[in-house]
């Protein structure tokens, strides 16, 4: 991530989003937050490399929005431009 980018963030529990408010405190992240991007990398990371690839990253939209990604995708371009 870069600083000042923006994030999107939704849930199905809207409880859920209103602790979450402020996703970044003085710098760092709220631990819930945290918490949330860590099980999604462990979920969508490759185990062998230990880094998210173009395609465990299509998994990973694909599992976020049901879209059809493919790694030619827009989003799969500026994620790893």
């Amino acid at each position: 991530m870069k600083n000042g980018q923006i994030l999107t963030v939704s849930s199905k529990n809207k409880a859920d989003l209103h602790e979450m408010e402020h996703i970044v405190i003085k710098g760092e992240f709220n631990p819930k937050a945290k918490a949330i991007f860590e099980w999604m990398f462990d979920i969508y990371s490759d185990p062998e490399l230990g880094v998210m690839t173009k395609e465990t990253c299509v998994h990973f939209i694909r599992g976020c929005t049901g879209d059809d990604v493919k790694i030619s995708d827009n989003r799969i371009s500026g994620i790893f431009s």
